[in-house]
């Protein structure tokens, strides 16, 4: 419940931002795709996945990155649990991604200082290498990390996400992230929301489109959602055939 209070909040505060930037930002189009998929952890089973999956193998997705709590609320470490572990396996072999999502994901775990985000960051990877997986991408829980917080993490993963911007091998790229939240696509605020998605998102000056999804809004309705919003972003996809990578921009 706190979770999604918290997420609302950011509802209009996002809406004020997003008019600000049509009027105020210069915008050029997006090159490239990336789905960033939160929360994912043993409880979740793997139903939902496979049906979110199935409705992003529809479209132009360019990089789907699948965020793992290694031990949610300190009671479900990943390697305990062989099916899930053979599961990302089998994720990591089909090209999804999987990268850490903090470690128990209690509240604002990694906003603390860089002697406490050290002792975090070594659980986390000790749960990741006893599953033999090893991501090198990073999502705080919650979005927030202090800058002491982040020049650690920087230091033991190759990318770190936070909502507005992206550190990767230690440079900082401001590609912002689209939240989304069901009953809250562009079709809901035509033609408001609409206009503001394709200015800020698709026709930003970032390269990179990212949309983040968390595993726990997904059901029936939510993916109809996004199969609709997906279908709204491929419009405006550019062909991606001459564009090289930025997996190390």
């Amino acid at each position: 419940m706190m979770r999604k209070m918290w997420k609302w909040g950011f509802v209009p505060m996002t809406l004020f931002a997003m008019l600000l930037l049509v009027f105020f930002k210069p915008q050029s189009p997006a090159h490239i795709i990336w789905v960033e998929i939160h929360d994912f952890s043993p409880g979740y089973g793997t139903d939902e996945m496979e049906a979110l999956l199935l409705v992003l193998e529809r479209h132009q997705i360019d990089r789907t990155i699948v965020f793992v709590i290694p031990n949610r609320d300190e009671n479900e470490p990943i390697h305990e649990n062989t099916d899930f572990v053979e599961y990302l396996q089998g994720l990591q072999e089909r090209g999804v991604e999987v990268g850490a999502h903090g470690y128990s994901h209690s509240g604002f775990e990694f906003y603390k200082s860089s002697n406490e985000v050290e002792t975090l960051v070594g659980k986390s990877l000790d749960a990741f290498s006893k599953a033999d997986i090893y991501p090198r991408s990073f999502y705080p829980p919650r979005y927030l990390i202090k800058k002491e917080g982040l020049e650690v993490l920087s230091e033991h993963y190759d990318e770190v996400f936070l909502l507005n911007k992206l550190i990767i091998d230690k440079r900082t790229y401001l590609y912002p992230a689209y939240e989304f939240i069901p009953g809250m696509t562009p079709r809901v605020l035509k033609p408001i929301a609409n206009y503001a998605y394709k200015k800020i998102y698709i026709r930003s000056t970032s390269p990179v489109f990212r949309v983040n999804i968390h595993l726990g809004d997904i059901d029936a309705e939510t993916l109809k959602e996004l199969d609709e919003f997906l279908t709204l972003a491929d419009r405006y996809h550019m062909d991606t055939e001459d564009i090289q990578s930025l997996q190390n921009p």
